[in-house]
């Protein structure tokens, strides 16, 4: 549980007492200390084992020790008692676009509706339409939101939420003496949502690793016990399996639960036309019975005469074809990268202020930043107005001339409106080192209205990037209905860049656009629409993560550029 989940936690306890109709103070109460909460500058957990809980504004004993329950199990004793005592399943109904606690309220007390499967019954007979105030327009909307949340998939675990937990129990496990750890499965593969989190051990202690598993602090539930294998639930209804393996199947057991069911499928299918058994056990000759030396994922590779494939690639969509041919791409990684081109300063919503930004991007190594704060029609995110944006380039080159081998630059993220013109006039968008535009608005809209915001955007002579380009956000809000083919189409006509948006909620583009992306020849950026330092270094690995999935090399990025190439690729002075 980190800051935002905990914040989440409070926000719908808000909203359930909001549709009961409890008193505005104590709904009050619940909507600051998620506010204070979701915008500390500090890890709640590192607060929480420093025993200074008592140091957030405005936030005391009675949520402290909430907080102290959520991060123990998960949870807090008033939330489960108001979900209990409300009548409809009021986070589902909740989650959908649109659907507050009032008319959430509305409908169950005028149509009965509990389910969003009510919700889609009554929008689908019309029944909505005839309420008052509501209308044919509204009850459409409602059935679009359904749409795009049925797509959502809410039901997995973030990407980063999972590596987190695998990272803290493996690190745990690997205290014992002679003992090695491997994630595998999806996790291994950097998917971005995944089922469950999966462990391989070996040890010469396998009681000790069990014993050890079972009792780290966060584990909920024993599902299954035995001598090399146990499954649990983690904090936060999160599965993991963890299996002991002697130490000559360490490595074949990587590959058989590292790779996606097709790699796998295609793997074996290799090694039998060579007369061999690929399994979880290595490889054995099928002519006289032998097993092969394959203690390694290596050793099994280069035995089918293959490259050794990382796993990120190791989905079945021609990378053993490539590691046939030694064509194997070059994969980015974070050392790679040498500037952030979407950060987020206090100028707008973000935490940091733009020294704190530029200081944290020296400490890992970068040559450049953009400052990129929303634009003034995003109110509700302090978007600047025309004036705060000149004086914010003022701020930056007071700040840029105390660096000889490092620069801010001046940008904005820039709102696509409704009406598919930009929230700046071109005076002020030719100031800046980098126009980034974004749709955060009119999500479920047609695919043509849509998509005609967003070509326009990229046909604007002064838009750099185009920011997260669909809109999505995992478990939460699905892909706006947007044509792909076209976008990219017009990004690559017009020169534009697609971002890879690193928020772990976000990764945005996803792998198999960023793939299509590459082969069209568009370049791409990876960026971190960080709101704070703490989640620069973050946010870029898991961005990275989604470019390395979609075979992208350094070239094909062009903030791995070092500052005088990037500028004079960008065209700034």
């Amino acid at each position: 549980m980190d800051n935002h989940d905990i914040a989440r936690i409070f926000s719908k306890t808000a909203k359930m007492l909001e549709f009961q109709n409890a008193s505005s103070y104590k709904i009050k109460a619940y909507n600051r200390a998620s506010y204070r909460i979701k915008n500390l500058k500090e890890d709640i957990n590192n607060l929480h084992e420093d025993d200074r809980l008592d140091s957030i504004p405005g936030v005391g004993k009675s949520f402290k020790n909430k907080i102290v329950d959520i991060l123990n199990t998960g949870t807090f004793s008033e939330y489960e008692k108001i979900r209990q005592e409300i009548p409809v399943n009021i986070e589902e109904l909740m989650a959908i676009p649109g659907m507050g606690p009032r008319i959430t309220q509305f409908l169950y007390k005028r149509l009965g509706i509990r389910t969003i499967d009510d919700l889609k019954e009554a929008a689908r007979t019309h029944r909505i339409r005839r309420l008052p105030n509501m209308g044919a327009i509204k009850e459409e909307r409602i059935l679009n939101a359904i749409k795009r949340y049925e797509k959502r998939g809410a039901d997995r675990i973030l990407l980063e939420t999972a590596r987190q937990v695998a990272d803290d129990i493996k690190s745990i496990l690997e205290t014992i003496p002679y003992t090695k750890v491997s994630v595998v499965g999806s996790v291994r593969r950097q998917k971005e949502t995944v089922n469950n989190i999966n462990l391989i051990v070996t040890t010469d202690y396998p009681k000790d690793v069990i014993n050890c598993f079972t009792r780290i602090k966060g584990v909920q539930t024993i599902l299954n016990k035995a001598d090399k294998w146990v499954s649990i639930i983690y904090n936060g209804g999160i599965p993991v399996d963890l299996q002991i393996v002697d130490d000559d199947y360490f490595g074949p057991t990587q590959i058989h639960l590292t790779g996606s069911k097709k790699h796998n499928i295609h793997l074996q299918q290799i090694a039998s036309s060579m007369n061999l058994h690929l399994s979880k056990f290595g490889l054995i000759n099928l002519e006289d019975g032998n097993k092969l030396t394959s203690k390694t994922e290596n050793d099994i590779y280069q035995k089918m005469g293959l490259d050794y494939i990382p796993p990120e690639l190791r989905e079945d969509r021609g990378e053993i074809e490539s590691a046939f041919n030694g064509a194997l791409p070059e994969l980015v990684t974070a050392d790679d990268i040498k500037g952030d081109l979407h950060i987020h300063s206090n100028w707008s919503d973000g935490k940091s202020t733009i020294q704190q930004i530029a200081d944290n991007a020296r400490s890992l190594g970068y040559e450049y930043v953009a400052i990129c704060d929303h634009s003034k029609s995003r109110a509700n995110a302090s978007g600047l107005s025309e004036g705060q944006l000149l004086r914010r380039m003022d701020e930056i080159e007071k700040i840029n001339s105390r660096y000889d081998d490092f620069r801010i630059l001046a940008g904005t993220e820039c709102d696509i409106k409704a009406n598919a013109s930009l929230d700046y006039n071109s005076n002020i968008l030719e100031k800046m080192d980098i126009v980034i535009a974004a749709i955060h608005t009119g999500f479920d809209e047609d695919k043509k209205t849509i998509t005609k915001r967003i070509v326009r955007a990229l046909e604007n002579e002064y838009v750099n990037v185009l920011a997260h380009p669909t809109g999505r956000r995992l478990g939460e809000r699905a892909e706006y209905d947007v044509d792909m083919d076209k976008l990219m189409e017009t990004a690559k006509r017009n020169n534009k860049i697609l971002e890879i948006n690193g928020s772990p909620s976000r990764l945005d583009l996803n792998d198999i656009n960023a793939k299509t992306a590459k082969e069209m020849g568009i370049p791409l950026v990876i960026n971190t629409d960080a709101h704070w330092t703490h989640d620069m270094s973050r946010n870029m690995k898991t961005g990275v993560n989604v470019a390395r999935r979609g075979w992208l090399e350094p070239k094909d990025v062009v903030n791995t550029q070092n500052l005088d190439d990037f500028c004079s690729f960008m065209g700034i002075d």
